[in-house]
């Protein structure tokens, strides 16, 4: 009987002392001692899968950065929802853990003989340096879980909330102090040599790195702001599907009910001038559907919509980028004389429709800021 209540004591204590994921945050030498000198790993292959999936959200926040500045980047469609979001960062984030494995743990190991460690195990330096990136990497995922609970998509969170984005940073350089902590735990090192390569010289890349990200922001944030003060009259808008913006004036409102699939719908009633915008997945059409067969197939539909309708197909913008393709529709509707002026856009994955529309007399001299919003058009 007292064998027993012994055994279950001893079960008791060993469980007690046996290393948590928490004790790598609160107590790293315990944890580095409990794992890596007593051979008790925990949970490795789910912890190296988490800093490779907080690596690839590094990677979309880069991308969101490229996209803020102006740029077109491969990966925007998974900034429109979550599950897009989710599937490429674990898809790719298991793929990035085995190269963070090899060869992030093989610098690792450099810089551990830098700091004086003779040959140091290949396996333990890798084990320290995953766990140390641990360090930062869950709270990145944590916080992604909790943006999804909180907003539609993550272009959504990347506007609306930076205080925990930018708090989950304090968790790198605890990360520096933890990668020091666990190589001393096991390796014999030279004391100012570790804290050079494991601690002053990673911390300066981050801050450097930081400084630089700062940099980049503060200046997109300076050429919207100018941008606002040469052209105070406008704003922006965003689709509903996220996909793109157009500037419009500040008077026109956010309508509803124009039209049940447009993904923009503004205007101004008291001019009594209107815009809609669809965005069509070019996937949803038969392949090789090109941008003048598309644009045709808009006019057609279009004028079918309307009485005596005659079709003027206008020159392309110079100044717009894109390819487009313009046409000013006038006819009749209920014996109300109306002009739409018809813009189609290309891009890679897209044909955006930008329709606005108008009683006839208004038309010609509204037609320059019809293109003014063409040429405001912008793809997240």
């Amino acid at each position: 009987m007292e064998t027993q209540q012994e055994e279950i004591v001893n079960t008791l204590i060993e469980d007690y002392e046996s290393p948590r994921l928490l004790d790598l945050y609160f107590s790293p030498r315990s944890f580095f001692n409990k794992t890596i000198v007593e051979g008790k790993n925990l949970y490795l292959k789910l912890v190296t899968i988490i800093v490779g999936i907080a690596a690839t959200m590094d990677q979309v926040d880069e991308h969101m950065l490229k996209m803020e500045s102006g740029r077109q980047s491969a990966i925007a469609f998974v900034t429109q929802s979550w599950w897009a979001y989710w599937a490429f960062c674990i898809g790719l984030g298991i793929v990035s853990s085995f190269f963070i494995w090899y060869f992030g743990g093989w610098w690792y190991r450099k810089r551990l003989e830098f700091s004086g460690a003779e040959s140091p195990d290949p396996f333990k330096a890798r084990y320290i340096y995953i766990y140390a990136s641990f360090i930062h990497s869950a709270p990145s995922v944590i916080v992604a879980l909790i943006f999804t609970a909180l907003y539609s998509n993550y272009i959504e969170s990347y506007a609306k909330d930076t205080f925990l984005g930018i708090a989950v940073l304090l968790f790198v350089f605890l990360s520096l102090i933890t990668s020091y902590i666990g190589a001393r735990t096991v390796f014999v090192l030279s004391k100012w040599k570790a804290r050079l390569w494991l601690i002053i010289l990673p911390a300066i890349f981050y801050l450097l790195l930081m400084g630089a990200l700062g940099f980049i922001l503060a200046k997109v944030n300076t050429d919207q702001y100018k941008s606002a003060e040469v052209v105070p009259k406008h704003r922006v808008i965003t689709s509903v599907d996220n996909l793109f913006t157009v500037k419009l004036p500040a008077n026109w409102t956010i309508l509803k009910d124009l039209n049940d699939e447009a993904t923009i719908e503004i205007g101004n009633l008291e001019e009594d001038v209107y815009c809609i915008a669809f965005s069509e997945r070019k996937i949803d059409f038969e392949p090789g559907v090109t941008l003048n067969e598309f644009y045709e197939a808009v006019l057609s539909g279009t004028a079918g919509s309307l009485q005596k309708a005659s079709i003027k197909r206008l020159p392309q913008l110079s100044s717009f980028k894109l390819d487009h393709r313009r046409a000013m529709i006038d006819g009749e509707i209920e014996y109300n004389e109306i002009t739409y002026i018809v813009q189609i856009v290309e891009t890679k994955d897209y044909f955006y429709q930008i329709i606005s529309y108008t009683p006839k007399d208004n038309a010609e001299n509204l037609l320059p800021l019809f293109d003014e919003i063409t040429n405001s058009f912008r793809e997240l």
